[in-house]
Order: C-alpha cells, then structure tokens, then sequence
C-alpha cells in the first residue's frame, strides 16, 4: 500500500456540498467538465488547483461511475472528521469524544479501512511532522495516540518525522564535534535541550524510543564538550539534568547521572558561574583536563560492566 494525497472528487468535480453527490450528479459533471475541455483546445485543465489530462479524466469518471467506489468516496464525504482530515489536515478528527464514533467508522467495513487508510497514512506523516517541529504539544497529545489503521502501517505513518528527528541526532553529534574542536556553544546548544522540545519527544510513541535514546546519548556528547573544550560546567549541567527529562533506558540514564555527579563535585549547584571560571584559571586546564581523563575512564568503565552483564 502507498500513501497518497485524497482529493475529494466531489469538490474537484464543484458538485454541491448539501447532499451527497449521487451517480446522476458525476455523470452531469462528466459531460460539462469534459465539454469545457474540449472548448478550451489544451493539453490539461485545472480542476481546484489539480491538474488533469484528457486520459486522466476520463480514469477518475470511470472510477467514480463504480457504484461501489462511489460509495466509498460518499462514506468518506459523509463523515466530516474524517474527510476534513485527509483533505486538510485537521486533528478533530483525533478528538478524545469522537474515538468511539471513529473506531464503529472503520469497522464498519473492512473496504471502508481498505479505502481510507492511504490516505490516512499520507496525511498523518505531514500533520506529525508538522506539529513536532514546532513543538505544540496540545496537537502532540492529539497525534501520539493509537492510530486507526493496522499496526503494520505505523512505520509509514512516522516516517517523515523519524527522519527529521535522526537528523536532529545527527546534528547534535556533528555539534559536539565542533565544540570538542573549540567552536564556541551558541543557541543551537539550548535549542535542542528547551524543555518544549523534550516535552515534544517524550510524547513521541514507543517507535521513536531508539532515536530518544540516541537523543540523549547526543546531549551527554555535546555536555562532555561544553565542559572539557570550554569549561562551561553550568551549562554542562543544564544540558545533561534536560537529558535526564527524556524517556530512556536505564542505561543512558545512568550514564547521563554518571557524568552530572562527577560535575556536581567539580562545581556544586551552590557556586557562581563566575567562581567555576576562577577556578579553571587557578587550577590550569593540564589539571583539569587531567581529572575529565578519569571521568571518561569512568564512564567507559561503566559501559563494559552494562554490556557485560547484558552478556550474561
């Protein structure tokens, strides 16, 4: 199955939206759109924004001539959540009052499910995407719930903002990089940890817990980063406690606590930002690059007992 764009053919065909658009009705369109497309001597003709050839046109009539994809295509119209969300994107359709009104729907028929789940699946990827990257929540809350389609399908409906999110990761690796290099934290370091974006991925569902996973992992690089290349030990901190807030494995977890415990001894919450600067200028960076040596050591340390307890 291949997700694709609904277009209602009912507004493309401009029948009246009063009543469901009956057999007599296509036919009529038929004959007018089809006489304006001679009259108008070109290769396409635009129907609301869409583009059509001869030969197209004359495969979406034959379609809807079906009786019984017709019925489909009225089934759709007739329930307004429904179309409204594979025409336009609008999340009513997801409405806590309108889950059992959707589910009875769906289950209706199995050709219903059939009809409708393409285009479901084409919409949803752009409207979760959407939403993610502008970190709203209340459409979240909506969108990250049982989807009414099969399980196998999921995948497809995710798509795009798994993708997006992995670049996400990719990028937060890339700038740990750079930071371990001596470029300067700029806005991009409080960007990927603002807490709507870490509200954002924890509403995210189960599929995406590998790249929450990596998410964090990506946090805790470009933290060792900000701390060992600039010693800027606060925004260390802040970097890895927003890490702390994600949905995780033990395991990162603890490496993330592992290495906020270690930075808490080297600069409790208590001090001022401008004392943990007095203090890399006293104590040289030789010495402070030598302690981060044995926090590292640590943290590898602990990772092998994970891994070999895992083995075991």
């Amino acid at each position: 199955m291949k997700p694709i764009p609904y277009f209602s053919p009912f507004d493309l065909l401009g029948l009246s939206t009063e009543e469901t658009p009956d057999l007599t009705a296509i036919r009529r369109a038929r004959k007018r759109i089809m006489a304006e497309f001679e009259l108008a001597d070109t290769a396409e003709i635009t129907l609301r924004g869409q583009s059509f050839d001869k030969s197209s046109l004359l495969e979406l009539f034959e379609e809807l001539e079906d009786v019984g994809t017709l019925e489909l295509h009225q089934q759709l119209y007739q329930f307004t959540p429904a179309f409204d969300f594979v025409t336009k994107g609008n999340t009513a359709f997801f409405s806590p009052h309108l889950t059992e009104k959707t589910r009875a729907w769906l289950t209706n028929s199995l050709e219903v499910k059939d009809f409708f789940t393409p285009f479901f699946v084409f919409r949803y990827n752009q409207v979760l995407l959407k939403y993610f990257r502008l970190n709203d929540l209340d459409q979240l809350n909506l969108l990250c719930k049982p989807l009414p389609v099969d399980l196998s399908y999921y995948s497809q409906c995710y798509k795009a903002t798994y993708q997006y999110l992995q670049l996400q990761v990719d990028g937060l690796s890339d700038l740990a990089k750079q930071i371990e290099a001596g470029a300067s934290p700029g806005p991009e370091v409080q960007e990927a940890c603002d807490e709507m974006r870490i509200n954002a991925l924890n509403l995210l569902p189960d599929h995406f817990d590998g790249l929450r996973n990596a998410y964090a992992a990506a946090l805790e690089d470009v933290a060792l980063a900000v701390n060992n290349a600039h010693g800027r030990t606060k925004l260390a901190k802040i970097v890895l406690r927003q890490g702390l807030k994600l949905e995780t494995t033990e395991a990162v977890r603890f490496n993330l606590q592992y290495i906020l415990d270690q930075l808490m001894e080297i600069s409790p919450d208590s001090e001022a930002f401008w004392e943990d600067l007095q203090e890399a200028t006293a104590t040289g960076l030789g010495n402070k690059k030598h302690r981060w040596k044995w926090i590292v050591g640590g943290i590898v340390a602990v990772k092998l007992i994970v891994l070999f307890f895992r083995l075991i």
